[in-house]
């Protein structure tokens, strides 16, 4: 009789998920490498015809914070997917989405207990997302696979949400994301290598942030696509003790954001919409530490300044030496207090040059501009303890200024080209065209033809493309002019653009074993008179396009900072 009424407890205590009353305490196998608070619900799924429970990931975050993996589930069996947060945690979201961006459920209660069943149909791979909606603490992602005739039970029990394949609601994809990756890989000087890919879900309600960690003498590049739902990104790189040191430059709905550092160094990049809740895609790319000059649009992590100058030469002929220049000439020094500025009349054969500041400790900061013969200011840099400045002329003066901590500096001199005729009457226009050629290897003189440009007026020019070869093409603002366009025609009624406040640049290769013909238009937003357009062969054809392999996950960081 007691065994009888042992069996029946037994039964009664399988037939739906426990009370809060009688909590089910469970099993030291079950415990093992799983937290409590989601190994209780993993054992509960289990009583209910769950198998093969495990946890995939754990974390730690704030409010916004967010971890997630790729899982390819059992294309037979429903999956149960659990979010689930420790006790400071008071509400955690939970989303499953298709590489393609195909929503295949969510569950976004106001609880910290996050779960969706998935049941075949499905995609061979997911991607998973838990997220941080309000509290702070312990996160983690447990997944359990079940047969189709216990699913409901266990959604019932857990009040999550039964999906049987795609659901109607669809986040759209990123049609955008290729198109984006392509751009600013063409846009970007020198090499571009796609690493990795991450995916992640924002709201305007709080920030989502992610560390990037920056391997010393390195560039490291984010694109952030979102999808149709998210309006209007805001992205920041914050430092860890909450200086923000740059905003993310903005590109229709994209954003590009270019970190460079001198030594290891780990950065939170802050995310947030002002509008709409989604998915935003991430695409982390390793850059040109050399081919990125000082003058473009990028976050500069240097080490702090060489001890004395000569160690900052010696940097100086490093770089050099990679990028195949001969050694610059030293042709200025001084010793500048905090705010004061030095001037140095310069002279040399008519040409066109690039200077280099250097500084040495203590100082921290810099800035520079280069003046031309006739009084016109026609480039400005600035730096943490070297910079570059350049300009086409016979005489020219360098004004420096320690903006943080004074100390020495020096000068130097390297002359790139003879002044071609363009040049000669265009010194702001060729001073950016100058600097955006300084990352490009060529082994061919640029080909510089003067534009009209005429406010919110198309310039269209053809350009060839021998077969089997690509060519850099670069189109530079001159005076007065703004927001600068580079339009690619793909067909008729399709084209691709490429913008920048001065200057906008792509990448044009021909497959073909003849030549391509491309047409192009050309225009400023604001400002009118005389650009350039050069094109420069940039040697064979080396797709630059990035491969979109599907998204992985960086592991939490050692100072349990979270990172999707």
């Amino acid at each position: 009789m007691k065994r009888h009424l042992a069996s029946v407890l037994a039964l009664a205590l399988g037939c739906g998920r426990p009370s809060p009353a009688q909590p089910v305490t469970p099993p030291p196998a079950v415990l093992t490498g799983v937290p409590s608070w989601l190994a209780k619900d993993l054992f509960v799924a289990a009583r209910l015809g769950a198998t093969d429970g495990r946890v995939l990931i754990t974390g730690a975050g704030i409010t916004g914070d967010s971890l997630g993996l790729a899982y390819s589930p059992d294309s037979k069996k429903c999956t149960v997917l659990l979010a689930r947060g420790s006790e400071t945690t008071s509400d955690v979201d939970l989303f499953v989405y298709g590489d393609d961006g195909t929503w295949y459920g969510s569950d976004e209660r106001a609880n910290k207990d996050a779960t969706v069943v998935l049941c075949p149909p499905h995609p061979a791979r997911l991607y998973l997302t838990a997220r941080v909606a309000s509290g702070y603490g312990r996160l983690a992602i447990g997944v359990a696979t079940v047969d189709k005739e216990h699913a409901d039970s266990i959604e019932r029990s857990f009040a999550g949400e039964r999906l049987d394949g795609p659901t109607p609601r669809r986040h759209g994809g990123w049609p955008a994301l290729n198109e984006a990756a392509s751009a600013r890989a063409r846009n970007m000087p020198g090499q571009w290598v796609h690493e990795k890919q991450i995916l992640f879900p924002v709201a305007p309600e709080a920030p989502t942030h992610f560390t990037v960690a920056l391997r010393a003498h390195s560039c490291s590049d984010l694109l952030l696509v979102p999808a149709t739902e998210v309006a209007h990104l805001s992205v920041s790189a914050v430092q860890m003790d909450g200086e923000v040191l740059g905003e993310a430059e903005a590109f229709g709905d994209a954003r590009g954001l270019l970190m460079c550092s001198e030594e290891p160094a780990e950065l939170t990049i802050r995310v947030r919409p002002h509008a709409g809740q989604g998915m935003v895609a991430v695409l982390l790319a390793r850059a040109d530490f050399d081919a990125v000059t000082s003058s473009r649009q990028a976050i500069w992590l240097g080490a702090s300044a060489p001890e004395t100058l000569e160690q900052a030469q010696t940097q100086s002929w490093k770089r050099a030496e990679r990028r195949s220049r001969k050694r610059a000439r030293v042709v200025a020094r001084g010793t500048s207090a905090t705010g004061r500025r030095e001037r140095h009349p310069l002279s040399a054969p008519a040409a066109c040059y690039r200077y280099e500041l250097l500084s040495a400790a203590p100082t921290r900061s810099i800035a520079g501009w280069l003046w031309d013969g006739a009084g016109k200011m026609v480039s400005k840099s600035s730096g943490t303890h070297r910079l570059a400045l350049y300009g086409c002329g016979r005489t020219h003066r360098v004004d420096v200024e320690v903006t943080e901590r004074g100390g020495k500096y020096l000068v130097e001199r390297t002359r790139l080209m003879n002044t071609p005729p363009a040049l000669k009457t265009l010194p702001i226009a060729a001073a950016r065209l100058l600097a955006a050629l300084d990352g490009i290897s060529s082994t061919t003189e640029p080909n510089i033809q003067p534009i009209p440009v005429v406010s919110r007026r198309l310039n269209k020019v053809n350009v060839v493309v021998a077969g089997g070869s690509c060519k850099q093409v670069i189109f530079t603002l001159g005076e007065g002019q703004m927001d600068a366009e580079l339009r690619v025609a793909e067909d008729s009624a399709r084209a691709r653009s490429f913008r920048g406040l001065y200057t906008a640049q792509t990448r044009l290769c021909s497959p073909n074993a003849e030549f391509t013909t491309f047409s192009l238009e050309l225009h400023a937003n604001r400002g009118a008179g005389t650009a350039l357009l050069t094109t420069v062969v940039t040697g064979g054809l080396t797709p630059k396009k990035p491969s979109l392999s599907p998204p992985r996950l960086n592991q939490p960081s050692r100072g349990g900072a979270m990172t999707p």
